[in-house]
């Protein structure tokens, strides 16, 4: 079933507002280069967030771009430790879960995939 484009264009809206202020927040906060790499990182998160929208969604997919970059030894401690390494999530046979067994997890898959060249 198609949507009609009235109704397609309104839910669209949201989600270019997102990319919108995820994109803005990687540039002016990790772009410019100024700043520590924890630094550009809290900045990035925190422009994400300001912006508004749909801010966790937005400042989370921000903290994982920033926190790719910045790698897992430099994240500061005061953004990781309220988590105490537990994820609770309502995925199936999941529950709660360690982040760094999740993310071990992620590794190994990714690991696995290959790119087809292409054609």
């Amino acid at each position: 079933m198609f949507l009609p484009l009235p109704v397609l264009e309104s839910r669209l809206k949201d989600e270019i507002h997102n990319a919108c202020c995820v994109a803005a927040a990687l540039l002016y906060g990790w772009g410019d280069g100024s700043g520590t790499p924890v630094e550009r990182y809290e900045r990035a998160i925190t422009i994400a967030v300001q912006l508004g929208f749909d801010t966790d969604c937005n400042g989370a997919t921000v903290g994982s771009v920033t926190g790719l970059m910045v790698g897992a030894s430099l994240l500061p401690g005061k953004w990781i430790a309220p988590f105490n390494d537990t994820l609770r999530t309502c995925v199936a046979e999941f529950g709660q879960v360690s982040i760094s067994s999740i993310a071990r997890r992620t590794y190994e898959i990714s690991r696995m995939v290959r790119v087809s060249p292409a054609v």
